[in-house]
């Protein structure tokens, strides 16, 4: 495996206003194209450093976040992208508030050119939240398909918290 290439390498320093206030932040980011004879037939490793504010919260408070990611196509028809992120969440008073790490993992497999299968797995030990998506779609004909979708979340001592299994059929009418 060797790195062919780097693609990206930026930082910005940012600027805005909200409701009368400034608020500064920069961001860091990195990507590398990678290709090799190995299990990494091509793929991309990156990383994102940056600042955030929480708008979700009561307060506005700053957010400092590190993103890694690696997106990899082992085959012309398999694809394996792995992310996670640490996040520091701080009060206005710049007291930490939080920690939260977040992770996923997305597997994507067309067998056949109409068949297509992907499995996520967001996973937030966090929280102890963890989750399995899966969908299955198949083209049976031009324009129209037919999705199977499974999703299941799991929380503390990984309980079974929800189950969702979804049928849709799609289907082209010429009139």
């Amino acid at each position: 495996m060797a790195i062919s290439q780097i693609d990206s390498l930026s930082t910005e320093d940012w600027y805005f206003r909200w409701h009368g206030k400034g608020y500064r932040g920069e961001t860091f980011s990195a990507w590398y194209k990678v290709s090799g004879k190995a299990f990494i037939r091509e793929g991309k490793i990156g990383a994102q450093i940056e600042d955030h504010y929480d708008w979700a919260d009561d307060y506005f408070g700053k957010i400092k976040m590190v993103y890694l990611w690696v997106d990899t196509n082992p085959s012309g028809n398999l694809a394996l992208d792995l992310n996670g992120r640490v996040v520091w969440e701080y009060y206005p008073s710049g007291k930490l508030d939080e920690v939260k790490h977040v992770e996923n993992l997305r597997v994507t497999y067309l067998p056949r050119k109409d068949i297509f299968l992907r499995a996520f797995l967001p996973l937030n030990p966090t929280a102890k939240q963890y989750a399995l998506n899966f969908l299955f779609s198949w083209a049976y004909r031009p324009m129209s398909r037919l999705y199977l979708a499974y999703n299941e979340q799991r929380g503390e001592d990984m309980k079974l918290a929800d189950r969702i299994i979804i049928a849709k059929l799609s289907y082209l009418w010429n009139l």
